[in-house]
């Protein structure tokens, strides 16, 4: 799913689980996402700008937001978050999870260790 615009998903599933790339869904919003209404989606979501929220929704897989906030309210987290802007979580859970398979694939993400982890000593 590749939007110039927001994306929108309301009361849907999209992507039948996350350990087979060929059932994830992989989403790109330029201006934002909004997850609300018992939605379950199952892959990757890269925000590259506008707001990412997930209201009242299961989400599993990693939500990559490089745009103006993070919001999560009421819903279910199985996987990983990143934000670079900021994240409000309010009345959820996050829990590790499965991740779509998608090292060494084009999806501009590479494997690295943060400095001063313990995976570095």
């Amino acid at each position: 799913i590749i939007s110039g615009g927001s994306i929108l998903v309301r009361n849907s599933t999209l992507g039948n689980g996350v350990n087979n790339l060929s059932n994830s869904v992989v989403i790109y919003g330029n201006s934002g996402i909004t997850i609300e209404q018992t939605s379950t989606v199952n892959g990757l979501s890269i925000i590259f700008d506008g707001e990412t929220k997930v209201d009242n929704s299961t989400y599993y897989g990693a939500i990559y937001n490089s745009g103006t906030n993070c919001e999560i309210s009421g819903a279910s987290i199985n996987g990983s978050i990143v934000s670079s802007s900021g994240l409000s979580v309010v009345n959820s859970t996050i829990s590790k999870g499965n991740l779509p398979p998608i090292f060494g694939k084009p999806y501009g993400f590479e494997g690295d260790v943060i400095h001063g982890s313990y995976l570095e000593y």
